[in-house]
């Protein structure tokens, strides 16, 4: 299968050998050529399919599948997208944020009995697809993992490169996908198999995410790593530093608690920091004297910034893996101590406008920001809503419980700004030292943090190719 983006908007996926014909103008009254041309002009992105030529290379995808650990589903999956694709002449989908929000996908077979029978099956490969979408997209995580670590060891980087570019296409694509195939409803036409929906606030994501993949097949800047992501937000907490001189709270609470009950918390760190991540608009929409919960605060989750997504995972929506480390214990406390204080209550002043909750001063981290942990980036089973005061809760006793899962180190960002590993096999006291903020204690860095990448054997720094290969003869061992 190749990929081909004609333009900023619109992403073909075809045989190689149908693309190039097309491309250099061998083929202009061909199908793919015409479905091109057919675009949706209005449509902000669209995804083009030209089956013809890639139902042998989805057959020995799906022989390959059976093999791997994701096994006899991930082949009944391919079995599926097989029979669609063989009533299948071409498939558009197309989404725009416009003047008139909307999302269609048209299926067009080669007759009227096709058409039906294509009707059918999609309908009823809607309640599998369901299943079988957030297998498909853990399995395209573990390849971009796979190719990530070949890509240190091996001297052919293009190659990797393209792989893993392909590979973050596919993901983003089949979560498109995903998000779509829950509001659509499937009617025929004819040879043709239609579905509309009018594009829900909360559905934007598909958008964002067609175009995340366009950017790639077009030669443009793959997602954010997650490194990136979170040496953005280390950066945004401590400009909020510079302005308010402390750190944001984990969570602003109630202003004026009820006299028998406890303060609650109410909106999450993450929305604190929205106005020095270049987010200040959607700041402002928030009603900051309401829990995460209200009516009102509640719609805003689907809103969650590319930033906090976690690139590689599809984990819900507004859901990000993103947090804090909270500690209040007497030696190891760490930078964002858990509860209600003076400083940080939340609310509205009398003409609107945001009470700035306030956390710790820098000055508290004794250690010295080099030393502190800040920022961590979970496993993806402990993903939090991204407004909601949710963090990770530190055991003093059992510092490793709920921050590796099964992964062999976490990200981590210093109060420096800085990112790097923790490693699994730190000890409990090692890693309770690197989370203290005045424990007094140094700690050796390199049984806390993993080794950095290595560059490759000719000292230069990663690269991508202008775009992805899709043709290269080389076997993966």
């Amino acid at each position: 299968m190749a990929i081909y983006a004609p333009d900023r908007r619109t992403l073909v996926f075809a045989s190689e050998k149908n693309l190039r014909a097309m491309i250099a103008g061998k083929k202009k009254k061909s199908r793919l050529a015409e479905l091109v041309s057919k675009a949706d002009a209005s449509a902000d992105v669209s995804l083009l399919l030209a089956p013809k030529g890639l139902r042998q290379e989805l057959a020995e995808m799906r022989k390959l599948s059976r093999n791997s650990r994701f096994g006899a589903e991930m082949a009944f999956g391919f079995g599926l997208i097989l029979q669609l694709l063989n009533h299948i002449e071409s498939a558009t989908l197309s989404a725009s944020l416009s003047t008139q929000p909307r999302i269609s996908l048209e299926l067009a077979a080669p007759s009227a009995d096709a058409a039906e029978t294509l009707n059918d099956l999609a309908r009823g490969g809607r309640a599998m697809m369901k299943i079988l979408l957030p297998e498909m997209d853990e399995m395209f995580a573990a390849q971009i993992a796979r190719y990530e670590a070949r890509l240190e060891e091996r001297p052919d980087r293009d190659y990797y490169s393209g792989r893993i570019q392909e590979m973050q296409i596919f993901q983003l694509v089949f979560r498109a996908i995903d998000l779509t195939m829950r509001d659509l409803k499937f009617s025929r036409e004819g040879n043709r198999v239609l579905a509309r929906a009018d594009l829900k606030e909360s559905n934007a994501a598909i958008v964002h995410t067609i175009a995340q993949a366009i950017a790639i097949g077009s030669g443009g800047p793959m997602p954010a790593a997650s490194s990136d992501n979170l040496g953005a937000l280390a950066k945004g907490m401590l400009e909020f530093e510079k302005i308010h001189n402390v750190l944001p709270p984990h969570a602003s609470y109630e202003g004026k608690p009820k006299m028998d009950k406890a303060a609650k918390p109410m909106l999450s760190w993450r929305v604190h920091i929205l106005p020095f991540i270049k987010q200040y608009d959607l700041w402002r929409e928030f009603h900051h004297d309401e829990p995460w919960d209200s009516p009102h605060n509640k719609k805003l989750i689907a809103k969650m910034p590319a930033i906090f997504n976690s690139p590689g995972r599809y984990l819900g929506e507004g859901k990000t893996r993103y947090v804090v480390p909270l500690g209040s214990d007497k030696k190891y406390a760490t930078s964002f101590p858990q509860g209600a204080t003076a400083g940080n209550r939340g609310g509205a002043l009398p003409d609107g406008y945001p009470v700035i909750p306030k956390g710790l001063p820098l000055r508290a981290l004794t250690d010295g920001r080099i030393n502190t942990v800040m920022l961590l980036e979970l496993p993806a089973e402990k993903a939090v809503i991204w407004t909601k005061p949710d963090d990770w809760v530190v055991d003093a006793k059992k510092p490793k419980q709920g921050l590796f899962g099964l992964r062999a180190s976490a990200l981590a960002s210093l109060a420096d700004g800085s990112v790097h590993r923790l490693s699994s096999a730190a000890s409990t006291e090692t890693l309770l030292r690197a989370l203290g903020r005045s424990d007094g204690e140094t700690f050796d860095r390199d049984k806390v943090f993993t080794p950095a990448k290595r560059p490759d054997r000719n000292g230069a720094t990663k690269t991508s190719p202008d775009r992805p290969r899709f043709d290269d003869p080389k076997k993966e061992s």
